[in-house]
């Protein structure tokens, strides 16, 4: 027997997509709460379901995305320099500075996606 998601569960997963990876807005988002702490537990949960877990490996099948693909990509986000405008030109210009704040997005993504969080 095929087990279908809820509705919930579906909107979280796109949504969680949509905004680059951070389950816990996801949550927020979808679940109607507005306490950091339940949203946490709830994708917490969700991330747990074997359905969720299935339905982001189907996706990824969908878009012919490997697991070599997702790792090259998180691999490069680790190594991502601060982008800014040049004000002069209107050109972007990438310093030789790290972006933190992206470099940690995409450590949340590994972590999850290699299910270490939350251990």
């Amino acid at each position: 027997m095929k087990k279908l998601l809820t509705r919930k569960q579906n909107c979280f997963l796109i949504e969680f997509i949509n905004n680059g990876g951070n389950k816990v807005q996801a949550a927020l988002k979808v679940y109607n709460t507005t306490n950091y702490k339940t949203a946490s537990k709830i994708a917490d949960t969700n991330f747990k379901n074997r359905y969720i877990q299935k339905r982001v490996e189907v996706i990824l099948a969908k878009n012919n995305i490997s697991e070599d693909e997702v790792s090259e990509k998180i691999a490069e986000g680790f190594e991502a320099k601060i982008v800014v405008r040049n004000e002069l030109t209107k050109n972007y210009e990438q310093l030789e500075f790290p972006d933190y704040n992206i470099r940690h997005k995409y450590l949340i993504i590994a972590t999850e996606l290699l299910g270490l969080r939350n251990r």
